[in-house]
């Protein structure tokens, strides 16, 4: 069961991050709605950082566990018994957390992409459609791609290409260079840009492990090089319009994430072989097993709290530690509440 325990060091790793990353995010320089008087540029690089590999880890895990599940025990047979576990879990939390959670603390924290908007024109524009669903896009999107990978990637009709690992890659990363042009309705964009990283993790096994120079120290610092391509690409380097300028930043942020969800499976790999009673650790384990209620539950806290703060002076070294504290806290207090019924578990998948 390693590889399952270098998993759930993953899964602790992304969700901590992806909390830090909330913290501090009214700092970042791509951050539009609520400001401080002040900035940190640390906090802003910092931000840069977690960005890269924030999302495309979670869709690497995902990936991950298909693939060991699918594959290696043989379970998802039945495509109507998966699709409807897939559903429970996923797209009816999205509706119940979006409708009444997310909206109501935007309502309540004067969200300003909610001006002049009607309660219905929010409910249909940005939850249905998808338009502005807050960190929740993440269900719906991950519901798509696991449609698309037991319905249509392990169709019999495609069966003969199934373990062609390298035309898919470019059929994949073909889609998420499409993903820039299409409109962001129905969670499309989404669900072509992120494909790449579902399918990185689910063939992990056939196409990376076997390379020994990835787990190599020569390969682990040619990852730490690529995975850092995409950071020094958006703070040094000049932005222009041109259109073979973006799809050259594009692609080189692509291939950083992978190189960065290659080079964090690594460590957390070489985490439990040094220490294989890490992932029996309380705490780890606790926080594995709420990472979805976690992620479900900590964004929305911070617009009634970043509405107050809008405009006022805060020491960032200060702010950020507190901001991650609290909602890091406060979203697992939830998820264990919720957890704990049996009327209300399903918001959390359990």
């Amino acid at each position: 069961m390693k590889r399952l325990d270098n998993i759930v060091i993953m899964r602790v790793f992304a969700i901590i991050t992806v909390v830090m990353g909330h913290s501090m995010i009214i700092f970042s320089d791509s951050w539009n709605y609520y400001q401080l008087s002040n900035s940190s540029q640390f906090f802003n690089y910092f931000k840069i950082i977690i960005n890269i590999y924030q999302m495309p880890i979670f869709f690497f895990v995902s990936g991950y566990l298909f693939y060991y599940l699918k594959v290696e025990l043989g379970k998802y047979e039945s495509k109507k018994k998966f699709l409807n576990n897939k559903f429970k879990r996923l797209v009816i939390p999205y509706f119940f957390v979006a409708i009444f959670y997310m909206v109501p603390l935007r309502i309540l924290g004067s969200y300003p992409n909610y001006i002049n908007k009607s309660f219905f024109e929010i409910i249909l524009r940005d939850i249905i459609l998808g338009a502005d669903s807050g960190n929740l896009w993440f269900l719906p999107v991950l519901f798509l791609i696991f449609f698309f990978f037991r319905y249509i990637f392990f169709s019999e009709k495609l069966e003969f290409m199934r373990e062609k690992y390298y035309l898919w890659l470019i059929i994949f990363l073909i889609c998420a260079n499409i993903s820039v042009l299409v409109p962001n309705v129905l969670f499309v964009k989404n669900f072509l840009q992120y494909l790449i990283y579902f399918f990185l993790g689910y063939s992990f096994k056939e196409v990376i492990m076997p390379s020994k120079i990835t787990f190599s120290r020569k390969g682990l610092i040619i990852l730490l090089a690529i995975g850092s391509m995409s950071f020094f690409q958006q703070v040094f380097f000049v932005k222009g319009n041109s259109i073979y300028l973006a799809a050259l930043r594009f692609n080189v942020n692509v291939l950083s994430v992978i190189a960065s969800c290659i080079l964090i499976y690594i460590i957390s790999d070489k985490i439990i072989l040094k220490d294989t009673s890490i992932a029996n650790n309380v705490i780890l384990k606790k926080i594995d097993e709420d990472s979805f209620g976690i992620y479900l539950f900590h964004s929305p806290l911070l617009y009634p709290i970043l509405n107050q703060l809008n405009g006022k002076y805060i020491n960032p070294f200060i702010l950020v530690p507190l901001l991650f504290i609290f909602i890091l806290l406060s979203s697992w207090g939830i998820t264990l509440l919720l957890s704990s019924n049996e009327y209300t578990k399903f918001i959390v998948g359990k």
